[in-house]
């Protein structure tokens, strides 16, 4: 299956491309990962990234190699990369539905009788990168092939998009004892550079792997062992790498371990707020769609602050949740509903959209504990 990520580029005006290269005001104001809004409010960056998931993390670290721009990540969760349900993929799973999951529901479903099912996305430094099964693998190159006649971009075809795909991997060959148990792969289509670690974890590849393929055989006429699932043809039985580090530990590789970790201890123009989300784009007066800034605010309990952008506003906050960032420039309006009363939505159309409801959004009292912002539930009646 192929999964695009996209991100939205909110560009600010063209006469900002000779901003500074650190905060504004900023004094001794140095790169790193905090939970204190007051380090950044009112400060201007090059690039503001709204969300450090997957794509926000990859590139705002790549934006920051270059030492003269700055660049703030802002991301509601924390950086959770030691907590055992993160680090230990073997967990895979533990995280849903607690404080490292946004805890988000479809509507409810007529044929699950009424049910609202989860939809997973991560609320921590490397968002669902965090949290999923870790495996690395590739959709067939006849899908991205497809992309350039939607796109209009050749470069969006397998050719040119794999390469990036290898630029991101670090691969660790099996050794001998895992290629002995089965593991097979194909040199030329891994990367050997990349910040990503690939690897057949130790403790988690052996022989009941084996075991299944040769059973599935026997099940299935026909189907065949795929040796590597990476080369533009995933079809087939294959045993696939995860993304985990090659020793004993078999730690996972995630995006903020990745790309994240060493650099903004290396780097005084990289930076990240934690425990905070970006409620709105704040759009330059009397230029439309022209991004000034964006504010943020840790619950709304707690003040709304606000960061300018001199150069871009990056809109990285996940399927689920850009839209609610990117519709913040249509008309205010109240959204309710016979139900439940829901949060304040900004829409053209109170029809083209039903408006999201969450603890965060709904308010309550902020409390900090162990580092973290807590939100509560706000009193009855209090929306």
């Amino acid at each position: 299956m192929l999964s695009i990520v996209l991100m939205l580029n909110i560009v600010t005006t063209a006469s900002s491309t000779a901003a500074s290269a650190q905060p504004e005001n900023n004094g001794s104001f140095h790169g790193g990962i905090t939970n204190d809004a007051r380090t950044f409010a009112n400060k201007t960056f090059d690039y503001v990234v709204c969300g450090g998931g997957l794509t926000g993390l990859t590139v705002a670290s790549r934006l920051s190699e270059n030492p003269n721009v700055s660049v703030l990540v802002i991301e509601n969760g924390y950086a959770d990369h030691t907590h055992p349900h993160v680090q230990d993929v073997r967990n895979f799973g533990q995280a849903f539905g607690t404080e490292l999951d946004h805890n988000i529901t479809t509507t409810p479903n007529p044929w699950q009788n009424g049910k609202e099912l989860p939809l997973v996305a991560g609320k921590t430094l490397g968002g669902s990168g965090s949290l999923n099964g870790a495996s690395w693998t590739k959709g067939p190159s006849s899908q991205y092939d497809l992309l350039p006649l939607l796109t209009g971009d050749d470069s969006w075809a397998w050719k040119p998009f794999n390469e990036y795909m290898m630029k991101a991997e670090h691969f660790n060959p099996p050794d001998s004892n895992a290629i002995a148990k089965g593991a097979q792969y194909e040199g030329s289509s891994h990367g050997k550079d990349g910040p990503v670690q690939v690897s057949f974890g130790a403790g988690m590849f052996g022989e009941p792997q084996v075991s299944a393929l040769e059973a599935s055989k026997r099940v299935w006429p026909g189907l065949q062992r795929n040796r590597d699932a990476t080369v533009g043809d995933p079809n087939g039985a294959t045993i696939i790498p995860d993304m985990v580090e090659p020793d004993e530990s078999q730690n996972r590789s995630s995006p903020l371990t990745a790309y994240v970790l060493d650099q903004v201890k290396q780097r005084d123009n990289f930076h990240i707020l934690t425990g905070h989300r970006v409620t709105e784009i704040v759009w330059k007066d009397g230029q439309s769609m022209v991004a000034d800034g964006v504010h943020f605010q840790a619950c709304r309990t707690r003040p709304v602050e606000f960061v300018r952008a001199s150069r871009e506003v990056l809109l990285a906050a996940g399927a689920l949740q850009s839209p609610q960032v990117s519709l913040s420039f249509l008309q205010t309006r109240i959204c309710t509903t016979a139900k439940r009363p829901l949060i304040t939505c900004r829409t053209s159309d109170p029809r083209a959209i039903r408006c999201w409801r969450s603890e965060h959004s709904r308010g309550g009292g902020c409390a900090t504990a162990s580092g973290r912002i807590r939100c509560g539930k706000a009193p009855a009646g209090s929306d």
